[in-house]
């Protein structure tokens, strides 16, 4: 895999951007890395160089079919189209109320809208069991009852973590996907101890309504206008992630910075993006940006 100097993914066809029309014999090392990188599964013995394959637009969309499967943003979008489409899963995660049977069928990677018993259900080789499920199924009953309130599924999957229970790793891949981190999974645990300390203020909980808690913090928000994840993506590179992130903002706690269909309050976005814990990234950092892209009739407003 060809990678960056920090080990990230790098995209083949940004790699080979400007070299199109060169022909792969006269490429830069880097680039003729890359491309035989794309073009190795499809190469004949014969044809070391890819000469058979030397046209532009061969070219490009090889190099684009080699993204689609390896770049890691690709992936985790097609691992949540995935899910979406064969468990429903952004219909259950953005439920404010599931039920203890939903939770543990659901956690047994069990549709609960299919006709089926999941006590008589294995799933993947046993990652899942009718005895799991069970166990599953019984422990959340037990927890209904003290006290007996509505909960989300991040909130059985956060019960089910604290008894040490077995359930389906889907669930955790699919929550990462969406952005969501096992520190800001659970709305039940998040605790001021353990929370990071960025800048002057201190981030302990998934929800953007609970880290803007004083006039200062609206005021710097409102010094902002509304931006498409297009926009986030510039300001806060996450190797393309704001996309899938912003289609399951409900979920993902960053619907409490989406002002307008589609369109997000940046300072906002930027509190949610800090509490994912990114690498490299802390407040004097997000400010920098924030301060770049302030639009105009604010930048006077932004230094009163």
């Amino acid at each position: 895999m060809i990678e960056m100097d920090d080990g990230k993914y790098k995209n083949i066809s940004q790699c080979l951007d400007g070299y199109w029309e060169k022909p792969w014999t006269e490429l830069p090392e880097e680039q003729r890395q890359a491309w035989h990188l794309a073009l190795g599964p499809i190469r004949g013995d014969d044809d070391k160089d890819g000469k058979e394959w030397d046209g532009r637009d061969a070219k490009a969309i090889i190099a684009a079919n080699y993204d689609a499967v390896h770049e890691p943003a690709f992936t985790s979008a097609r691992l949540v189209g995935w899910y979406d489409f064969t468990i429903d899963a952004k219909t259950w995660f953005d439920m404010e109320n599931i039920k203890p049977k939903e939770a543990a069928m659901l956690m047994c990677q069990i549709s609960p809208l299919d006709d089926v018993d999941p006590e008589l259900i294995f799933v993947d080789d046993d990652k899942t069991s009718p005895d799991r499920y069970r166990l599953l199924l019984r422990v959340f009953e037990d927890k209904l009852s003290v006290p007996p309130e509505p909960r989300t599924l991040k909130q059985w999957r956060s019960i089910a973590q604290e008894r040490g229970l077995r359930y389906h790793s889907w669930i955790d891949e699919y929550l990462q996907a969406i952005g969501i981190t096992d520190d800001t999974a659970s709305d039940l645990t998040a605790t001021t101890e353990a929370a990071p300390e960025l800048g002057t203020k201190t981030l302990n909980s998934s929800k953007i309504a609970d880290i803007v808690d004083d006039e200062q913090d609206k005021t710097l928000a409102d010094l902002f206008d509304p931006v498409t994840k297009e926009s986030l993506e510039k300001m806060f590179p996450a190797n393309g992630k704001w996309t899938t992130w912003a289609e399951h903002a409900r979920a993902n706690g960053l619907i409490e910075a989406r002002k307008q269909r589609r369109l997000f309050n940046p300072y906002l976005a930027a509190l949610w993006f800090l509490q994912r814990g990114v690498d490299d990234w802390d407040l004097a950092r997000c400010n920098q940006v924030l301060a770049k892209n302030l639009p105009e009739r604010s930048k006077d407003e932004a230094y009163k």
